[in-house]
């Protein structure tokens, strides 16, 4: 998870969605955050596989991790918590910072 925050955050800073500061203040608050790590069991993999028509293999497990856990879907990919929400999950889709011209 944190290598999927570090590799967003890159790419939003690649784009000039995110100001290199922005970016470093992000990545910096990520690698101190505490963190969880569950694995991919049983449960996790069953439902990638029952939803597979509804969110790729990649998703569905940020998914029913947020289901399992009742945690919200923190993602700026409105497809996915267009489909996440729709399987019962909290989402929050936050704003990403601009950069200052």
């Amino acid at each position: 998870m944190v290598l999927e925050v570090l590799r967003t955050l890159r790419r939003y800073e690649l784009a000039g969605s995110l100001s290199a500061g922005a970016a470093d203040e992000l990545a910096a608050a990520v690698r101190s955050a505490q963190v969880s790590h569950h694995p991919l069991d049983d449960e996790v993999l069953g439902f990638a596989w029952r939803y597979r028509h509804n969110l790729s293999p990649y998703d569905a497990p940020y998914v029913a991790l947020a289901l399992i856990h009742d945690a919200p879907l923190v993602t700026s990919d409105e497809r996915l918590a267009r489909a996440a929400h729709a399987l019962g999950a909290a989402v929050v889709v936050p704003e990403v910072p601009r950069s200052r011209p």
